[in-house]
């Protein structure tokens, strides 16, 4: 029976990343242990060559970190990994050394019956995809050792060496998703990942708390942030994903604590068509929003200048939930006509999916941000078009946030306490 109460992102199969690892001495001592038993259940004729075996230990340590991690994700909830040698024999940017066919067996020994220490599914269909996959968690035994040593989210650290720019293709439609692309590295994409990882690693050493942790249950160690590009280009998207504070609500993020005091967000306001203004080369100097005529609609307004800025032709229907916000018998040209009208100097900017290129500008203005907050002593939780900062490092964060953007766009920004 599906639990209802679960997210769909909690149900669906997590993929096997291979770059989970122990970060501490009980999981060290849990990994030995699990370690000599699949060992002792996969008999050799000689023993492994020296590099074959660290291989072969880094394999168990991965599939063993993944389980458990997963369990404590979501109970019960499977991971997915790939079998096929025409996968697991290619070679990519975003694999880790883990991911080789050798693992399979490992995998296999795992889940034998001498061991018992994952469950494995092969072939069979996943939570939310499209055909069959192995799916594979952690077995009762397992759980029972790693919780009877308390291991908890801090036991867990990540193999450095992961890829923090990724490319993705194109989206066919709404419900695709869109496949990781391969890349040759450029001065463009190796200062990219530079600046990924100057400010993981200024991240990863920040003091962040909860005011009170019982009500969430989370891995506050999950700061590796990545940069997501879309549409084949390195000039669309490149929106930061990958931080704990990001899955939560904003009235959940008011209970981090930076450096031991109250967290705030700070969100660059209107910054859609304040970007598109500066690429039009004009000036806003009103509300983007209060559209006459549709002033009690304003998040309607705003939810569907978005999608006028991302369509690649004119609307014909209200995106999903939009037409709920405003009047019953509302015609979505109608509203289109009048936000038209009401930017006159960047009319010529809808309907020509230029969505992913303004979120491209805004992520340059993110990234920036970031170093500068980094070199003034800042820690900054990016959020898209926002960040979250001390509540003393408020009025620092906010000339930091205005200076970038004026840098970037040529135009003054505005920036909001969210």
């Amino acid at each position: 029976m599906v639990d209802e109460n679960k997210s769909e992102q909690e149900m669906r199969d997590r993929h096997f990343s291979g770059f989970l690892v122990s970060g501490s001495e009980q999981m060290d001592a849990l990994i030995r242990d699990v370690t000599g038993k699949v060992d002792a259940a996969m008999p050799r004729k000689r023993a492994r060559r020296a590099y074959d075996q660290k291989r072969f230990e880094a394999q168990v340590e991965a599939l063993v970190c993944e389980a458990i991690y997963r369990d404590l994700e979501a109970p019960e909830q499977w991971v997915t990994i790939p079998r096929a040698k025409t996968k697991l024999g290619q070679e990519s940017r975003y694999r880790s050394p883990v991911l080789r066919e050798s693992i399979t067996d490992v995998l296999d020994a795992l889940s034998g019956p001498a061991v018992c220490f994952l469950e494995q599914r092969r072939g069979e269909p996943a939570a939310f995809a499209r055909g069959p996959q192995t799916t594979f968690r952690a077995s009762a035994e397992l759980l029972t050792q790693a919780f009877r040593q308390g291991i908890g989210w801090h036991d867990f650290d990540r193999h450095e060496g992961e890829e923090v720019i990724v490319l993705k293709e194109a989206r066919e439609d709404y419900w695709s998703s869109p496949e990781r692309l391969e890349y040759v590295d450029t001065e463009e994409t190796s200062r990219y990942r530079e600046q990924m990882r100057e400010i993981n690693g200024w991240l990863r050493g920040a003091d962040l708390k909860l005011v009170s942790s019982s009500w969430w249950d989370g891995d506050l160690g999950a700061r590796c942030m990545r940069r997501y590009f879309s549409g084949g280009s390195f000039e669309l998207g490149g929106r930061l994903f990958g931080g704990f504070w990001q899955d939560m609500t904003k009235a959940e993020r008011k209970d981090l604590l930076i450096d031991g005091e109250q967290a705030v967000e700070l969100d660059f306001s209107q910054v859609g068509p304040r970007i598109l203004y500066g690429m039009a080369g004009a000036m806003l100097d009103h509300d983007a929003y209060a559209v006459p005529g549709y002033e009690s609609n304003r998040d309607g307004i705003k939810k569907l200048f978005a999608a006028m800025t991302n369509a690649g032709a004119p609307l014909v229907q209200f995106p999903k939930q939009v037409g709920k916000l405003f009047p019953k018998g509302t015609k979505v040209a109608t509203v289109c006509s009048a936000i038209a009208r009401h930017h006159p100097a960047i009319a010529g900017h809808f309907h020509r999916q230029g969505g992913l290129a303004v979120m491209f500008k805004e992520s340059q203005i993110m990234v920036s941000t970031m170093l500068r907050m980094k070199a003034a002593g800042i820690v900054a939780l990016p959020v898209h078009d926002a960040v979250i900062v001390a509540a003393g490092r408020v009025e620092e964060a906010k000339a930091i946030m205005l200076e970038e953007f004026h840098n970037h766009t040529g135009l003054a920004g505005a920036v909001s306490i969210a």
